[in-house]
């Protein structure tokens, strides 16, 4: 996710789970991804038919899933996220029913606002054992805007985001049922494979996270089949009116879809989409999906955009600014430059969140902080070095208007409000990069960044896993140089300035 800034090594196992046919993965992946798929097993695969209902404003349908534990112990109970039910989405609800696990009835428990579901298991798990869950589901999206506008109906468009059972984070040998907070990415998830077939009105536009593998219309309505491996979450969007501009990088279709009249902000979303998969995949590595879509919606307020996987959310209103520019307006032009940092940033999610997994409750400077460096950095190479310097210098002014001392590696609630938690994760996050690669040098840099991509993902990675990987690449000086920046202790105004330079030649 980007808040609006001042203007506005994976888990091998020797067999997946049973309930998907790996081929029909197969059309989503790149080289990179098929060449995953042999090696790498998500511990969790769900197969879902879901029906869109305009009149009664629901999507509702049937979920299996397949778990497998990979801990060393056995687990005694599964348990779902249903977080439509916590108070942070505006009332927006989950419900749940007709539970059985392996073929016999099951009873659950709501747990923190309902918005988790502890569901016991008859015997508990052997490591390495896999259980099966299925269920009926029914989703009412919030009219109210739900959280940051996800999960949410308007008369525009439906963002379905959080839509349907998943799977709770495992922590420290337990399950993470921690309260839904306003301020952070709700999304707390492994990996799982999805095949996800989904009866729509013909009318309506779909823009998935993942890819539509087959398509079939009758009597006013269609049937789209969506394969999604690798995902941390499947979200959609729907909208009429939605059109998409499209590019092909190096075998990757990227689209921007919008509504009409806003064609030069979805052109320049497509530019920064398109130009940032092509960047990180060279400075980080391989982008593994063959499709990156990115979707004009209405969010809420304050909220640039945010990301799944697959799938990049751009709040509509950031177009209305290009509406009115001339053809050629770039990244110069400051409409079009929040544009398409924010859509660089969400695409950098593809890499930090979506491939390398982390806990954005616990640990949100994980991904948002390299992710708003990463943003910033496809600026600087993209935009010259004036657009760059803008980047970092408003992450500079952001730091000021904020807590600057507060710890960088806090948990979400440590965060007295919406702006210092921006303030530190994005704003002093992306400083604390910048500084680090001006010190470490472009080669070991970014020799440390691919490793960090290469080793964890598909994983959930772990501060220790950072620091850990860190260690190889940088020298014993510069990891106790790195300690200000992320206790916040000590660290001055002449190091924020240092670390809005761009980097030496």
């Amino acid at each position: 996710m980007l808040v609006s800034l001042l203007l506005a090594g994976a888990v091998f196992a020797a067999e997946p789970p049973p309930a998907i046919d790996e081929a029909a993965l197969l059309p989503a992946l790149t080289e990179a991804g098929r060449a995953d798929l042999r090696q790498i097993h998500p511990t969790t695969t769900w197969r879902i038919t879901a029906k869109l209902d305009e009149a009664a404003g629901t999507i509702g349908g049937t979920a299996l899933l397949t778990w497998r534990n990979d801990e060393a112990t056995a687990v005694p109970d599964l348990c779902l996220q249903l977080l439509a039910n916590g108070t942070a989405f505006h009332g927006a609800a989950l419900t749940v029913d007709d539970l059985s696990v392996s073929g016999l009835r099951a009873v659950g428990e709501a747990q923190a606002e309902g918005a988790y579901l502890r569901v016991p298991l008859a015997k508990p798990l052997a490591p390495g054992a896999t259980v099966s869950l299925s269920c009926s589901f029914v989703t009412k999206p919030s009219k109210a805007g739900g959280l940051y506008g996800l999960l949410s109906r308007t008369p525009e468009a439906w963002c379905l985001y959080a839509w349907h059972p998943e799977v709770a984070l495992r922590r420290s040998g337990a399950w993470a049922v921690d309260k839904v907070q306003e301020h952070t990415d709700p999304t707390r998830t492994a990996t799982a494979h999805e095949l996800l077939t989904i009866d729509v009105p013909a009318d309506l536009p779909v823009v998935a996270g993942g890819v539509i593998t087959h398509e079939q219309t009758a009597g006013g309505r269609t049937t789209l089949t969506i394969a999604a491996p690798f995902s941390r979450n499947q979200v959609l969007v729907l909208g009429r009116g939605l059109t998409a501009q499209t590019r092909t990088v190096d075998g990757i279709t990227v689209r921007s879809w919008h509504r009409a009249g806003l064609e030069l902000g979805g052109r320049r979303v497509l530019e920064a989409c398109a130009g940032s998969v092509a960047l990180y995949s060279t400075r980080f590595g391989a982008y593994p999906f063959t499709e990156l879509d990115a979707v004009a919606a209405p969010l809420g307020p304050d909220i640039g955009g945010m990301e799944s996987t697959g799938l990049v959310i751009m709040d509509e209103k950031a177009y209305e600014g290009a509406r009115y520019l001339d053809d050629s307006s770039g990244p110069a032009v400051l409409p079009i430059f929040m544009l398409m940092v924010c859509a660089a940033h969400e695409t950098a999610h593809q890499w930090w969140y979506s491939a390398v997994g982390s806990d954005p409750y616990h640990d949100p400077w994980l991904d948002e902080s390299l992710t708003n460096w990463s943003g910033n950095f496809w600026m600087e190479q993209e935009g010259g070095p004036g657009a760059g310097n803008l980047a970092f210098g408003m992450c500079l002014t952001e730091v000021g208007m904020g807590k600057r001392d507060a710890p960088l590696t806090n948990a979400v609630p440590d965060y007295a409000s919406f702006e210092a938690y921006g303030a530190v994760i994005y704003a002093r996050g992306a400083l604390f990069y910048q500084w680090l690669r001006r010190r470490m040098g472009d080669e070991r840099f970014f020799a440390f960044l691919h490793a960090w991509y290469a080793e964890q993902r598909w994983r959930v990675a772990t501060p220790a896993d950072w620091h850990a990987t860190l260690a190889r690449f940088a020298t014993p000086e510069i990891l106790t140089d790195v300690q200000p920046w992320l206790t916040g202790s000590g660290l001055t105004p002449a190091m924020l300035v240092d670390g809005a330079k761009p980097p030496k030649k």
